[in-house]
């Protein structure tokens, strides 16, 4: 994976390619008061096969110096659109690969709240033809 920090747009951090068994890198990035920023893991040219994420004791530091883990953060609500509408695996079906089919099937969102700071979004593809499901977690 590549790893990214953005603050107000402006990527702050990119780590390059790390793969299994590659040391991770520090990460400091100074906030300059902003209360919102974007972390993440970007595909690589190979592929997402076997990627993974973590972000191991990632901290942030507040203006009145209280450090709170990035889990403890609110996540902000993002907008539908930000939710990749691709399904989150591959697969074949009926001999076609599930990249070229899902897009004449019918795509549903729904989201529930998981506590009072996560937002659990589902995106639920279906086969009018055969009744077939296919559930993702976005």
């Amino acid at each position: 994976m590549d790893f990214s920090a953005q603050l107000g747009g402006v990527e702050k951090f990119r780590s390059g390619v790390l793969r299994e068994g590659m040391a991770g890198q520090p990460l400091q990035v100074d906030l300059g008061g902003a209360t919102e920023f974007l972390i993440q893991g970007d595909e690589t040219p190979d592929g997402i096969a076997c990627d993974h994420a973590d972000w191991v004791e990632a901290k942030v530091t507040l203006k009145d110096g209280r450090e709170v883990w990035l889990a403890d953060l609110p996540v902000r609500d993002a907008e539908t659109e930000r939710y990749a509408t691709e399904p989150p695996c591959s697969f074949v079906y009926d001999g076609q690969k599930s990249s070229e089919f899902p897009k004449q099937w019918k795509l549903e969102r729904s989201s529930r709240p998981r506590d009072a700071q996560r937002t659990e979004h589902t995106l639920t593809w279906a086969d009018a033809k055969t009744g077939l499901h296919k559930k993702g977690l976005a």
